[in-house]
Order: C-alpha cells, then sequence, then structure tokens
C-alpha cells in the first residue's frame, strides 16, 4: 500500500509543471510570503525580488499568506501553465486594537502581576500556525539574482578612468557600511507585539526578554537563514518552557 501510495504521489508530480511566480502589494513586490499547493501540500516562500517557483497543473489551487498580509486564493488557470508564470497581488491586512475590558481584581500598580490577572482572548483559531503538514522544500524557492557577484577588479586598470579618480578611491578605502540592527530587533518589528502577547501569551514588558532567551537557545539562526516557518513554531514550543520559568521565579 505504501508504494502503490508513492508511486501515485510521483506521477502526480510528474504530470505538473514548474512555474514561476510574483507577489505584489500595489507595485511593490513583496518577499517572504508563504505559498502552498494545497493539492500536493508543498509550499515554498517568495524570495527578496518577490519570486517563487512551484510545480503545478491546471486547477490546483495556491494558498498565500504573510504576516502583515490577506491570505489569498489562486486557481491554476491554463493561461498559467502555457505562460509558466503568474503574478499575485496581496492586500495589506488592517490591523484593529481590540478593547480590554477589566471588570475584575483592580490594578495594584505591579506590571508584571496585572498583565498576568488581564485575559485577553485571541480570534485567532486553534491550529492556524500549524504547518506540520505542508512539505516546504528550500530547492523550490527561486533566486534569478546573484548577489555574491565579486567586484570588478579590472576597473582599477581601466585606461579609461581618470587616474584621479582610481586614487582616490583607493585612498578612501571601504566604504562605510550601516550597522544591521539585533536580529532580536528585526523579529519583534517583522511579528508585531501583538502576536507575542495574544499567541504565546508573553507579557509585554517580556517580549525582549523572551527573544534574548530564543536567540541563547539558537533559536534566531532559523530566523537569520529565512526559515521563518520552522521558527515561529519554535518560538510556540520554546514560549511555554520560558512562561514557566518565569513565573516559577515570581
Amino acid at each position: 500500500m505504501v508504494l502503490i501510495a508513492f508511486s501515485a504521489n510521483l506521477l502526480a508530480q510528474e504530470n505538473r509543471q514548474l512555474i514561476t511566480g510574483k507577489v505584489f502589494n500595489d507595485s511593490v513586490l513583496v518577499s517572504s510570503i508563504h505559498i502552498i499547493n494545497k493539492n500536493t501540500k508543498q509550499g515554498t516562500i517568495s524570495n527578496h525580488k518577490g519570486i517563487f517557483k512551484i510545480p503545478v497543473k491546471i486547477n490546483d489551487t495556491l494558498q498565500l499568506s504573510g504576516i502583515q498580509f490577506n491570505a489569498q486564493m489562486v486557481i491554476i488557470r491554463k493561461n498559467h501553465i502555457e505562460n509558466k508564470a503568474i503574478r499575485i497581488f496581496l492586500s495589506l491586512k488592517t490591523n484593529e486594537l481590540e478593547e480590554i475590558e477589566i471588570k475584575q481584581n483592580p490594578l495594584s500598580g505591579n506590571i508584571v502581576s496585572d498583565l498576568k490577572n488581564v485575559k485577553i482572548e485571541s480570534k485567532i483559531a486553534y491550529g492556524v500556525l500549524d504547518f506540520s503538514d505542508i512539505d516546504f522544500k528550500p530547492d523550490i524557492i527561486g533566486d534569478d539574482g546573484d548577489s555574491g557577484k565579486p567586484p570588478d577588479a579590472s576597473k582599477l586598470t581601466n585606461p579609461h578612468i581618470p587616474i584621479g579618480l582610481t586614487l582616490a578611491t583607493i585612498s578612501l578605502g571601504k566604504p562605510f557600511k550601516k550597522k544591521t540592527p539585533p536580529v532580536q530587533v528585526l523579529i519583534r518589528k517583522e511579528f508585531g507585539d501583538d502576536f507575542f502577547i495574544k499567541n504565546l501569551s508573553i507579557p509585554l514588558i517580556h517580549i525582549d526578554f523572551f527573544l534574548n532567551h530564543c536567540k541563547n537557545k539558537g533559536l534566531t539562526k532559523l530566523y537569520a537563514i529565512n526559515k521563518k516557518l520552522e521558527f515561529t513554531d519554535a518560538m510556540i514550543k520554546e514560549s511555554k518552557s520560558y512562561l514557566k520559568k518565569i513565573n516559577n521565579e515570581d
């Protein structure tokens, strides 16, 4: 039975063609969007240019989602297969702050204690962040750029370049590089405070401490290499042990 199921799955993949997609918001290409073929359970992520590649056939359904964008379903049509390309436009989410009414336990002035006594009901359905059944393969992700190309050293000896400019360039040395913010800052900015408070139950004043905890555990390496789904899953699991730790300290 296992061999038959494997053969059927392999045949289904062979009947599909690899197409290249581009994800836009208005006229801007969007990176880090999760794309899943719901018919094959195969998934990929748009690269820094908003480009992705995934095998499909006519009538397959692609599901696109991102933290800041409304989820969207796209059905593959004949013209997508013929052109081997698809363009998809996403709309930004409109985030509205939820009202919180405190009926019991008046504030004591201790922020940590008061936050524990405030109950916030999440509107996110259980299991939305469960991607355990999705097959994300890094070799499907497309990238037609060459960002690691070395500089052209011949320009230093090109006779058509004024020698004064060449000497000035050499004397100035390497250009100043803008300092990259710590990875914890980038993660908090991308996910937003509501994600940590509502989905992980991390108090607001503990978000930075929790992210430092994740960095010490080596979890932020997943975010740094663009494995954001794996990183999200790891944070969800690690938040439980972190909450136990701070509760014991109190």
